[in-house]
Parts: structure tokens; sequence; C-alpha cells
């Protein structure tokens, strides 16, 4: 028979909690309430930068506010207008070629800095140096021609000097040779009397008689020379004034030559995409290889290599309805926040109000210049301008102080401080403190009449907190 084996008691496994000590169970309650405590002490610390405390505080409190005002060179007023709109560009420039031709240089990058003059871009340019070489051979050939031409007009005009020289000399003797035959002839009519007298030989009337033939024949020969001296002059005088003429001919294809070098040149320049004023490379449109087209893009052609900028021209651009118009005029001053820094106002004030209305839009373009150039300046970037109102008759742009509640001051260490409100956010801003009378102060800092401080601001308050403000205050 099989042998049976002892069943185990499973019973004897159970924890007895009747056992458990009882302070070890209190101590865990100590502990757990002592976090609660914690936890919600430091919940109502911050219940304030919490969302849900904020909108408790919201529905509970709404912090008082006062208005900047201006202590000098600027009018406190605000119109209320407020209009969106974008960072422009008044100079602004598409380069693009004058030719049509295929891309062989690209100088530039988005972002790249210029000067005016700078080389941006170049077009395939073989054939156009090689008319500017040709030019200029064609220029240097015909020059050569003419040295040879001068050259030889000098030598006639010398030529022509002795000429005039043997002619002068041929005329003397002509002269001189016709005088002596005269006188030849005058003896012989003498001597022939004389010899029909018998009172000369016929011998010596032979004699005379020759003389005076020889002396004929001498002054004939001299008038013979006289003429051929002549009209050797005249024949140098002719091939001066060939000569002459041949210089002119050479000096006006000169100077068609010289006029189609220029063109050439001109043409060599036009491959050259230039910059026309010193600025920013914000696009490229085209790159090496690639055919650029001089009147626009067409088929696979590009129209502009790169659009250049001059950043010393952004402003900003906005439109407003036509009935928002009432009271702005140029010259008034306006706030302007940049999208990407909304906290922060930029001084500004309107350059011009366009004089032609938009019919589709109902609306009127307005230009605004930055009196401080934001650092972090883009164009086409998105903003939002406040009008101010109108500037000071000098034109300043900062106040020569600003006055506001002492209440608003904030003193932590060494530094002073208000809280500004701009766009629903708070901002720290440090000031210096000029005059304080009658509760008031007088400040200096980065502060703009019109905006809004708090007035007595939490101790715990930081830049970029929310709170609700009321518009009013004890000032208004």
């Amino acid at each position: 028979m099989r042998e049976s084996r002892p069943v185990p008691d499973l019973d004897r496994l159970r924890i007895d909690k009747s056992r458990v000590p009882a302070a070890r169970t209190g101590r865990r309650k100590w502990i757990w309430g002592l976090l609660v405590i914690a936890l919600a002490g430091t919940v109502y610390y911050h219940r304030d930068r919490l969302p849900w405390g904020r909108r408790a505080g919201a529905e509970a409190q709404a912090w008082p506010t006062a208005r900047v005002e201006a202590f000098g060179t600027l009018k406190a007023v605000t119109t209320g207008i407020a209009a969106n709109g974008y960072v422009v560009a008044r100079r602004r420039a598409a380069l693009s070629t004058v030719l049509s031709g295929r891309l062989v240089q690209m100088n530039v990058e988005e972002g790249d800095h210029v000067k005016a003059g700078d080389v941006v871009a170049r077009i395939q340019f073989d054939d156009y140096e090689a008319r500017v070489r040709q030019a200029s051979r064609a220029i240097d050939l015909t020059q050569a021609s003419r040295k040879e031409a001068v050259a030889g007009l000098e030598l006639e005009r010398r030529n022509l000097s002795e000429r005039m020289a043997n002619l002068a000399a041929s005329r003397l003797r002509r002269k001189a040779a016709e005088v002596q035959a005269a006188e030849a002839e005058r003896e012989k009519v003498r001597q022939r009397k004389s010899f029909e007298q018998g009172v000369i030989s016929e011998s010596e009337w032979d004699s005379v008689k020759t003389q005076a033939d020889r002396l004929k024949a001498v002054a004939e020969a001299a008038a013979a020379d006289e003429l051929s001296a002549s009209r050797a002059v005249d024949t140098v005088k002719a091939g001066i004034m060939a000569r002459e003429a041949a210089v002119q001919r050479i000096d006006e294809d000169l100077r068609r030559l010289q006029a189609m070098a220029d063109q050439a040149a001109i043409d060599l320049e036009k491959t050259y995409v230039r910059a026309p004023f010193a600025g920013v490379i914000v696009d490229k449109g085209a790159e090496e290889g690639e055919v650029v087209a001089a009147l626009g893009a067409s088929g696979n052609s590009k129209g502009a290599v790169a659009t250049l900028v001059d950043v010393a021209t952004l402003e900003v651009q906005v439109e407003l309805p036509e009935p928002r118009l009432e009271g702005l005029a140029e010259g008034q001053g306006a706030e302007i926040f940049l999208d990407v820094a909304p906290q922060k106002g930029w001084p500004g004030r309107i350059r011009q109000i366009w004089p032609r209305a938009d019919r589709q839009k109902g609306t009127v373009e307005i230009r605004i210049v930055f009196l401080e150039r934001p650092p972090e300046l883009r164009e086409e970037m998105g903003l939002r301008v406040v009008f101010t109102g109108e500037m000071g008759a000098d034109g300043a742009t900062e106040p020569s102080g600003l006055r506001l509640p002492s209440e608003a001051l904030v003193r932590r260490g060494d530094r002073t401080l208000v809280a500004v409100v701009r766009r629903g956010i708070v901002a720290m801003v440090e000031v210096e403190v000029l005059e304080e009378k009658d509760g008031r102060v007088v400040v200096e800092g980065a502060l703009r009449a019109g905006e809004r401080v708090l007035l007595d601001p939490p101790a715990h308050l930081r830049d970029g907190d929310d709170l609700p403000v009321k518009e009013g205050g004890r000032d208004e």
C-alpha cells in the first residue's frame, strides 16, 4: 500500500496585521501631512503665476495703471489708431543684365553685403571680348597708317620749302638776266648808229650783236627755269593736299573705329551685373550655367539674377482704411512693435501719407520711418504700429523727461525699475529718477510717452508676466 503524506498548513504564511506596531502607522501619516502642507504653501506662493491663479486674480482684482506723460518736447497724447504692417525697403532693386546670355559667374549669396559697383554676376563674355580686341587691333593698324601718312606729309612740306626756295632763286636769276639782256639790247641800238656812221668796225659791231643775243638767251633760259620751279612747287602743293586729304580720311576712319571700339567696350561692360548701391542681397534668382534674358524671364531663361535691398532705407508700410485717416499727418509720432519681439516698442515717425488711395481696398498707404533702428530688423517682417500723435516742434524723438506717479517705482537693490505693460505683457524697465515732487517723479529711461505702468506692482513680478490691468488710474 502507498503511504500517505501530510498536507502543508498555508494559514501559517499569512501576515497578522494586528501585530504591526502602531508607531509606524502614525509616522507615515505625519510624513504625508507635511508633504501636503508644503505643496499647498508652494501653490499659494506662486498662485499668481499659475494659469488658474491668474484667472482667479483676474476675477478678484485688476492692477491699477498710470499713463507715462511727457515732460518736455513730446506731447503725451495717443490717437488710439493702430494697424498691422510690414517692413519694406524704400530702395530695392532687382538686378538683371541688359544682354541675354548664359550666366558664367555668380559672386553673391543671400545675406551678402555689397558695395556700389561690386560685380554681382556676369554672363558669357568671350565674343564681346573678341570684338573689343578686334576693334583695338583695327585702331592700332589705322593709327600706324596715319603715322606713315603724316610722315609723308611732313616730307612733302619740307620738299615744298625747298621748291619754294628754288623758285625764289630762279625768279631772281630771271630778273637779273632780263636786266642784263635789256641793257645789252640798248647797247646794240646805240652801236648800230655808230656802225652805220662808220665809227666802229664791223667786228666790233658783230661783238655787240653777239653779246646782246647771248644775254637774251640767258634771260629766256632763266624764265624757263622759273617756270619749271613754279610747276614743281605746284606739284608739291598738290601732293601735300592729297596727303592731307589722306590723313583726314584716316582720321575719319579712326573716329569710326573708336566709336566701334567704344560700343564693343559698352557691350562688354553690359555682361557685368553690378550693384547700383550698397546693400544686402536678399534673394538669388539664378545660378551659374542658367540662361538669363534681357527683357525678363521667358521659357527656360531667368530675369533678375539677384535682389538687392538698401537696409538703410528699411521702413514700415501700413494700409489704413480711409475713415481712420482723420487726425493723422506727416511728421506725427508712432510706436512700432515687431512681431519677433512684441514686448518692446520702437519710436517712429510718419514719413509719408500716400497721395493716392486704393479704390478697390478703400485704404491709403502710410510709410513710417524708424527713429531708432532695431538690431533684428529684416525686410518683410510683420509688425504692429500704434500712432502716438503729434511730435515736438523740434522733431525730437524722445522727451527731455517722462513723468509718472511715484507708486510705479520698484526698487531692487541699487536699481530703480518700473513695470511697463506692453500688449498685455509686463516688461521691467530700468529708469533714472531726475526729480521727485508731490507724489510724482520725472525719470529717464527706455519708456515712451503714452505707455502704461503698474502702480504698486507685486514684488515677485518679472519680465514676461501677464497681469490684468485697469485702463484708468489716479492720474486719469
